[in-house]
Formats: structure tokens, sequence, C-alpha cells
């Protein structure tokens, strides 16, 4: 008698598992069947803005091409306020001009220019026998020539063309037109970005300095959905800096 009680005990605590894994498992579902759809909606908003992310950065960045300019030690460049480097038609891409232009000297500061389409030359202003320069081409820039004259010319013989290159990418002009486009209409510049009229979306500027721009969008206090990204952006004066994009949803 004791050892059939013994086995009645252990069927019985089997029983008793199966009973709670069934309770457990039972609960679990229950479980994911509540929070489902708010995980859905989260995953939703994270894949939303993440492309939003995208159409923006396609919206900011633009193809810039960029060389530099080193004028043989030979050359006497005494005395002179300005030169004329002929034979720079590689730097200019198609449907450019000389307001497209940017150029620096050896110390990165910013010179003042005039670009002659006829001959592809450039004439720069020179100060303190300075022989490298770096010029910088892009649509996005926009520049004013400065008048110069008599500048001796510097054939393509007496200088050395870096290695040209063009790339894609953020500017500082093209982010602040951004958020313009954005204040001065809402539904436009979505569309223009590619987010459909039923979607929300704001977004903000930080510089490298940590100021910052913001499209002030009036969104509501609840239910706010943001995500940042750190990029790199070329300033006004075609420096390469970092900033972080903060996009939002609601």
């Amino acid at each position: 008698m004791g050892i059939a009680k013994y086995k009645l005990n252990k069927k019985g605590s089997h029983v008793a598992v199966i009973i709670s894994f069934v309770i457990f498992v039972t609960f679990l579902f229950f479980i994911y069947v509540a929070l489902e759809p708010a995980v859905k909606s989260k995953q939703a908003r994270e894949q939303f803005l993440s492309s939003s992310k995208d159409a923006l950065f396609s919206n900011f960045s633009v193809n810039i091409t960029y060389a530099s300019i080193n004028i043989d030690d030979d050359f006497d460049i005494d005395g002179e306020d300005c030169l004329r480097i002929t034979g720079l038609s590689q730097i200019m891409p198609a449907g450019l001009d000389g307001s497209n232009i940017f150029v620096k000297d050896s110390s990165g500061a910013a010179v003042g220019f005039s670009w002659d389409e006829g001959d592809n030359s450039i004439e720069v202003e020179e100060e303190n026998s300075n022989r490298f320069f770096k010029a910088y081409v892009s649509e996005a820039i926009s520049s004013d020539e400065a008048s110069l004259n008599g500048c001796p010319a510097v054939s393509s013989s007496r200088y050395t063309l870096g290695l040209i290159k063009t790339e894609e990418k953020a500017f500082e002009q093209k982010i602040v037109n951004a958020i313009q486009a954005y204040q001065a209409g809402y539904s436009p510049f979505k569309n223009s970005i590619g987010i459909s009229e039923d979607k929300n979306i704001g977004f903000d500027f930080t510089y490298s300095n940590k100021t910052s721009i913001t499209t002030g969008e009036e969104s509501p206090e609840t239910n706010v959905y943001a995500m940042e990204f750190s990029f790199d952006y070329l300033d006004r004066n075609m420096t390469s800096e970092t900033g972080k994009l903060t996009v939002r949803t609601w």
C-alpha cells in the first residue's frame, strides 16, 4: 500500500508540472498579444525615422570636386598681388561657373579669386609668396568673384595639380536651406524629400560648436519619437566639421 501511494503522488506531481507549464506558456502568450501592437508601432516609427534621416541627408548632400595647386618653387612670384593659373578645365564640372568655386591658401584661409570660362583659368589673390592653393567646386557653393587684373600667368607646366577628387558631402548651407524650406511650406517640403502627407516630421541640426537650429514645428507634448545621428558636413568655409541631426515624428 505504501508503494502504490508513492507512485500515485509521483504521477500527480507530473500532472502539476504540466499544468504549471501550460499556465506559464499561456501567460507569455497573452503578454505577447498585449505588447505586440506597441512593439510593432515602435518598430514602424524607428523605420520611419531611419528612412527620414536618409531622405534628409540626400537633401543636404551634393557632389563637390576639389584639387590642390602647387606652384613650382622656381617660378618668381615675389611682389605679385595675384596669379593667373591656367589650364584648369579638369576641376570644373559641367554646368558650373565661377559662382560655384571656393579657394583656400596654404593656411586654410579663403582667398579672393576670379574664374575665366574662356580659357579655364583662375586668378587668385597672392599674399606672402603663397604657392599652394586648394580649389573647391560644387553647386552647393555660392560665392562672389573678386575683381583682379594684370595677374601674371602660371601655365600648367609651372605648377602641379594634385589629385582631383569628387565625392558627396553634406553642406551647412544645404541644411539651413532645408530648414527654411520646411518653415516656408511644410507639405511641399515633405513632398520634395518623399515623405507622405500622412506622416509628421521635424528636425534639429546641431553644429560642431553645440549651437542648434530647428524647424520649430508645433508637435504634441506626448507620443513624440526622436532619433539622433552624428555626421560630417562642410561649413561655409569648406571646413569639415561633425554635427548632429535629431529627427522627430509623432
